[in-house]
């Protein structure tokens, strides 16, 4: 997952197809806007999960569509609504298409130099048409306490969107500007 609170899971658990929006394709074309904190994202891609030879492309079909609005109110706050439409998703059944939902709060708050508590709060849901299938929701929490190493590169005193804090960006010297 691409979430700080689940940084030390090295398998993504099998509720992310819930929990995203979108998924592996080839083919995507995305565009966004920002404004202060506020982010909107529209893309188009090819529905359809790729073949089994991942070895190749597949010929983009931009035949689905997804939209985010994320919204970071505080710097250690970060909330996100999204929705797809993909068509045709799974070749084994191609006459059904799927909406996908998601919502997530995460929240991030430092606790000293070397440590950090995240927590997430994520919703998703799958909605299929042309099939019998019933819709599928999951909610999930993953609280996470992390403690930096000494001498590791990891800031987690960014917040949850990992952004570099104004006062700590480099100068054309090299030095930050605490250092000066």
């Amino acid at each position: 997952m691409h979430r700080l609170s689940a940084m030390d899971n090295a398998d993504a658990p099998l509720g992310h197809h819930w929990e995203d929006s979108s998924h592996i394709t080839f083919g995507v074309a995305t565009l966004g806007a920002v404004w202060r904190n506020v982010k909107l994202e529209g893309s188009v891609f090819t529905g359809r999960e790729p073949n089994e030879n991942r070895y190749d492309f597949d010929e983009p079909r931009f035949d689905s569509v997804s939209a985010r609005l994320s919204w970071n109110p505080t710097r250690n706050l970060a909330l996100q609504v999204s929705h797809g439409y993909l068509h045709s998703p799974e070749a084994l059944e191609p006459e059904s298409n799927q909406h996908r939902a998601s919502f997530s709060a995460i929240y991030n708050q430092p606790l000293g130099e070397n440590s950090n508590w995240s927590t997430s709060f994520v919703w998703g849901q799958v909605r299929n048409t042309g099939t019998r299938a019933p819709h599928r929701d999951r909610l999930s929490t993953r609280p996470r306490y992390h403690l930096r190493a000494l001498g590791s590169s990891s800031d987690s005193r960014n917040g949850p969107c990992a952004r570099p804090s104004p006062t700590a960006r480099q100068s054309s010297t090299g030095k930050s500007r605490r250092e000066k």
